[in-house]
């Protein structure tokens, strides 16, 4: 049999056959789907605002800390025109802190917000997309005019989002992390409640009250405002 080549393409003309033509048959559908374009959602989403905003500043973050809603004295409206799309999720709450046993949280996976902060309006974008093995929340903030009202409000944040609010630091799973339960629990506690020697709950109670009244001299020394107590003695003493 004469050797003659074999197009084993489906369209049989041969421009198309090598990826050329018009219409490159499953070569073209394979490669479209194979070759897709490089992913970056913060910068598709900075380029879209910019677009939309000529003009406006657009400031984008990424950092958790950085939850601009949480803020106690950011006024914010969802913009009607705007869907509002969240993901319901159930917190737990610490057991005897209250009479029901969890709350519902929406989290938010795209929305946009009108902002008031201070004597500035901004137009807020919170969306939520896939990032290694997890997801990532991205928060555009836009404002007309420079950069630097956005970069205020952002630092507001932060600083405040860095304080405690009720809460504890807790150390765990290998990062810190607010603890609000915990301070719930120990907001119940009593020196009535400690068994104690009375001249040692005495001595311990001066203590206690003392260094957390004298954070201000600690500051002022230029001394790390600390201190450990450990409690020792026969077996079923906690340290503290």
């Amino acid at each position: 049999m004469d050797e003659t080549f074999v197009n084993v393409w489906f369209d049989q003309d041969s421009a198309t056959a090598t990826g050329k033509g018009k219409d490159s048959g499953f070569y073209g559908e394979w490669s479209k789907q194979a070759s897709a374009k490089h992913s970056n959602p913060l910068l598709i989403g900075a380029e879209a605002l910019r677009e939309l905003y000529p003009g406006q500043s657009v400031v984008v973050t990424t950092d958790y800390n950085l939850n601009i809603l949480n803020h106690p004295d950011v006024v914010a409206i969802p913009v009607e025109k705007t869907p509002l799309i969240t993901n319901t999720v159930f917190i737990p709450i610490a057991r005897g802190a209250g009479a029901i046993p969890g709350l519902l949280v929406d989290l938010i996976q795209f929305g946009a917000f009108r902002l008031a902060w201070d004597k500035y309006d901004y137009l807020l974008f919170v969306v939520q997309f896939p990032s290694g093995m997890g997801m990532a929340t991205a928060r555009y903030l836009v404002h007309d005019g420079p950069e630097d009202p956005s970069r205020r409000l952002l630092t507001a944040v932060g600083a405040w989002a860095n304080q405690l609010h009720e809460e504890i630091w807790v150390f765990n799973e290998g990062y810190w992390q607010k603890d609000h339960d915990l301070w719930l629990d120990i907001q119940k506690g009593d020196w009535k409640d400690v068994i104690l020697n009375d001249a040692f709950k005495k001595a311990l109670k001066k203590d206690v009250y003392g260094f957390f009244s004298s954070e201000k001299i600690y500051k002022d020394l230029g001394i790390g405002w600390k201190r450990g107590l450990i409690m020792f003695g026969p077996p079923g003493k906690s340290p503290l």
